[in-house]
């Protein structure tokens, strides 16, 4: 072990525990332990950089990992944690304002040590509901400040709650000798950090500016304005014209993400118009149709940004959003904005406009189904049944959420079916030498072995008669499917040679019956001579006289 770079057990629920110590592994690298059931652990390898424990059952962050000076990816998402460490964070009884924009720390102790992560550059602690228990969002961001190299920290579905703190300046009291004094000056901190995301908590402001390097927060469906003061989220946070922020420094910011915060259009600080385009007039709000995303994997709806353009700017008036009109229906599901109910089985979700802002159920194509799914969100979910294809199905292959373009499932070719439902072309079509008795199969052509003709009306191959029919099909396996030629000198009821698949005179078999020479019954069909007609072609037509072989001539005139 000790000359160990990767450790992975992965998806070992029965592995579970106290992880013991790996300190002694000084050439291991990385951790990944997944889908386990661990609830602590001790030290660690010195030159770890990956801990990847998601899926387990921590409750607390292992004590010995709060000073892991080689960590650069730490992931406990979907864990069990109930409470963060208050790592370098000053209590709030330690906080005094000079004047309504600046809060200072004074130089009072910390409760608990800064974390001990020089590298780290990814955190990952999503989907711990319990997490915002014992623990509020401005202890958990400020313990985080003083992590140098933090690149992407991921904390949605925590149940954090109060106000996000400054992100981009922090109070320190250290170096300052009179506990009764306070810092200064903030130092910068988070001064790389690119993406945030902080959605499906219970956040109801975020204070100060974003830092310069960030580039993606998310903030979606949290409470911002849920607080008397109505704070929502700050200037500083809005502004994105010309890559700038309100005091002219370069804003990275790409990206921000606030849909579901019913109460943010009152407590956005101050109120806002909205200018798109950079058109000089305020311009009418609407949804941004080509970037929808949806709150999580369950969600029944998906709602839009406002504007995606490079150039956004907001001025002040009283404008309120309504945020319902900025979303619509998950394929899958029929209506509009927020109000979607799920499509059935044996029915598909299509868009009725251009973007899907509205949607309904469309019944399957005849002879298809949706094998038993709900929720199906195009046509392409519609299975033609064993023994039909779908006809121009190609496009399900560029995406699975168009529209109906006239998709229909065509029966195969007589005594033909699919091996599975789904078939999407005709030449997915094969004998069905399974059901049709004595069925056989030529260079993909049905047809019944020498000797057999096909009783339509069973749908199975049988033995010819033997005498007066010639049943030996050599190469021609499309012959072998009609009704056998006769031999010259034999006739068959006319009724007996219709072919009519599926009714009830369907071909069954010759009903032969033996001429008085091969002069009257001329041909493989068992054509009559000239002049004669009836049964074997035994008499001449009226007007007509003749003995009983070879053709009937017309009666002299009197």
């Amino acid at each position: 072990l000790l000359s160990l770079e990767r450790l992975s057990v992965e998806g070992n629920q029965g592995l579970g525990g106290f992880l013991p110590n790996t300190s002694l592994a000084a050439s291991l690298q990385e951790i990944y332990a997944k889908n386990c059931s661990f609830h602590d652990a001790g030290p660690v390898g010195p030159r770890v950089k990956v801990l990847d424990f998601g899926a387990n059952r921590f409750e607390q962050l292992p004590a010995a990992w709060r000073t892991q000076p080689s960590v650069e990816e730490l992931r406990l998402n979907e864990n069990q944690l109930n409470a963060w460490p208050q790592a370098g964070v000053v209590p709030r009884s330690a906080f005094f304002s000079e004047t309504p924009a600046v809060v200072r720390v004074c130089g009072v102790g910390v409760e608990e040590e800064p974390f001990n992560w020089p590298k780290l550059t990814i955190l990952h602690v999503s989907n711990n509901p319990q997490l915002g228990s014992g623990t509020n969002v401005r202890d958990f961001m400020t313990s985080l400040k003083a992590v140098p190299l933090l690149l992407k920290l991921h904390a949605s579905g925590c149940g954090l709650s109060g106000d996000v703190p400054s992100l981009s300046e922090y109070y320190s009291s250290s170096g300052v000798p009179d506990g009764n004094q306070c810092a200064s000056a903030p130092e910068e901190s988070m001064k790389i950090l690119s993406e945030l995301y902080l959605s499906r908590n219970n956040i109801s402001g975020v204070l100060g500016k974003p830092p310069a390097s960030l580039r993606i927060a998310d903030f979606s469906f949290n409470k911002l304005g849920a607080t008397s003061e109505g704070v929502g989220l700050e200037p500083d946070w809005w502004h994105e014209s010309d890559g700038v922020n309100s005091e002219g420094r370069p804003q990275a910011l790409a990206k921000l993400v606030v849909k579901g915060n019913a109460l943010l259009r009152y407590a956005v600080n101050p109120p806002l118009t909205l200018y798109c385009d950079d058109l000089p007039q305020p311009h009418k709000l609407t949804a941004n149709a080509r970037t929808f995303s949806a709150a999580d994997n369950n969600a029944t709806f998906e709602c839009s940004g406002i504007c995606d353009q490079a150039h956004m700017r907001y001025d002040v008036t009283g404008l309120l959003l309504d945020e319902a009109a900025m979303c619509r229906c998950m394929p899958g599901y029929a209506g509009s904005r927020t109000n979607c109910s799920s499509c059935s089985i044996d029915t598909f979700s299509q868009s009725l406009d251009t973007f899907g802002m509205a949607r309904s159920c469309q019944a399957c194509p005849v002879l298809s189904s949706t094998l038993g799914e709900e929720n199906c969100r195009s046509i392409c979910s519609c299975k033609c049944l064993i023994g039909a294809y779908m006809t121009m199905a190609d496009h399900c292959h560029d995406s699975a959420l168009r529209s109906s373009r006239g998709e229909r499932c065509e029966l195969c070719p007589l005594f033909k079916t699919t091996s599975h439902a789904g078939a999407t072309q005709a030449s997915q079509c094969i004998c069905d030498v399974l059901n049709v008795p004595n069925l056989i199969s030529v260079l993909g052509e049905c047809a019944c072995p020498s000797s057999y003709f096909m009783n339509y009306a069973l749908k199975a191959c049988q033995p010819c008669a033997g005498v007066g029919e010639n049943c030996q099909w050599s190469n021609n396996v499309t012959r072998s499917i009609l009704p056998p030629d006769l031999v010259p000198g034999f006739w068959a009821y006319p009724k007996s040679r219709i072919l009519r698949a599926g009714s009830a005179d369907a071909f069954t078999g010759n009903d032969i019956v033996r001429c008085f020479s091969a002069e009257a019954c001329v041909d493989v069909l068992g054509t009559c001579a000239p002049g004669r007609v009836g049964k074997a072609c035994s008499l001449c037509e009226p007007g007509k006289y003749g003995g009983p072989e070879g053709s009937c001539s017309t009666c002299p005139t009197p």
